[in-house]
């Protein structure tokens, strides 16, 4: 049996367009099970896939879970729903508070071991289009080819056509402090003349194991899953691919680049690529910072000499930002 979990925040009718693609678009000879977790902040997004998850294939059954099953002291569950559908079973839990990423992916799997007890892990993105139907078959199948296989990643293309995955290794100078302490002039060279030594994607790759696989879609043996601890509950939004890549290593599992299987990440083209929220940036940071000192054992002056260089940066960007707004000020004086 095969888990398919998927993290909400104010989404819903994406969520809902997501769980019908996934009913008309995979194919399993095994039962799929779809936990959605909604991390919205309100029960208005909640109460609409609630009523739009029971209105789908007319639900035959909707029974109330007791929170108590499969809460702990880190994850608490406001309300808990099981549908039964003549194709799936669907799970809609309402979180009491945005954990974020990992607690809510870590979350499902809970619900999931509680549950069902299955054999696979997927963690989707909502925002992940089918282009074609999918045999989950014989994407699984590739677990019994290889025992060490430990995470399975299909071909991830944005809407842009561009590829996303997989991924290489790089170091704490490539991915930090290159990045960000040589802000703009990194920015400069990788907008006219194409140097990039921060950006980790494997173009044409033609090999079958990599390094890692983006988290917009990710395929797990629960076995395997567990046995690397599930995801790390430090971080909210970020680097949860990178962390994850560095657990199989240590547990001597793969990761397979399944490039048979291709997906649309519909966000992954469209998202607004500017790096002035400071927010985003300053989660995204210390995400990557907890990845090098926890799982690199990177040294004292290279975690040193990152932080220096994520401050550059954002004194930089706040420079050039002041800048921005005085320019457009005087552009509305002058209309």
């Amino acid at each position: 049996m095969v888990s398919l979990i998927v993290i909400d925040y104010y989404s819903a009718e994406r969520t809902i367009k997501f769980i019908q693609d996934v009913m008309q678009m995979i194919c399993c000879s095994k039962p799929i099970n779809l936990i959605v977790v909604d991390h919205s902040k309100d029960n208005q997004n909640f109460n609409k896939m609630y009523t739009e998850i029971e209105a789908i294939n007319l639900a035959t059954k909707v029974e109330a879970i007791e929170a108590s099953r499969i809460t702990n002291g880190l994850r608490k569950i406001e309300n808990c729903y099981l549908y039964t559908l003549p194709s799936m079973k669907i799970i809609l839990c309402e979180a009491k508070n945005n954990s974020g990423f990992a607690k809510g992916c870590n979350l499902g799997a809970d619900i999931s071991k509680e549950l069902f007890k299955d054999e696979y892990l997927i963690f989707s993105n909502n925002d992940i289009l089918f282009e074609e139907k999918v045999d989950l078959d014989i994407v699984l199948s590739q677990f019994a080819k290889d025992p060490n296989i430990g995470l399975i990643g299909p071909s991830v293309v944005g809407l842009d056509g561009k590829t996303q995955s997989p991924n290489k290794k790089l170091s704490i100078w490539q991915r930090i402090i290159f990045y960000y302490g040589f802000y703009p002039l990194n920015h400069l060279l990788m907008k006219y003349f194409d140097f990039n030594m921060t950006n980790d994607l494997m173009k044409n790759f033609n090999g079958e194991y990599c390094y890692r696989v983006i988290g917009a879609f990710m395929i797990f043996k629960t076995s395997t899953f567990y046995h690397i601890n599930c995801f790390d509950e430090y971080t909210f939004l970020y680097g949860e691919e990178l962390i994850i890549a560095e657990k199989l290593i240590k547990a001597n599992k793969k990761t397979l680049f399944y490039k048979n299987m291709k997906v649309i990440h519909e966000e992954g083209g469209s998202t607004n690529k500017s790096h002035n929220n400071t927010n985003k940036m300053k989660m995204m940071f210390d995400s990557q910072y907890h990845y090098y000192k926890q799982y690199l054992n990177s040294n004292w002056l290279e975690l040193k000499v990152s932080k220096l260089a994520f401050q550059s940066y954002l004194l930089m960007n706040r420079i050039k930002e002041v800048i921005n707004q005085h320019s457009k000020k005087r552009r509305e004086v002058h209309d």
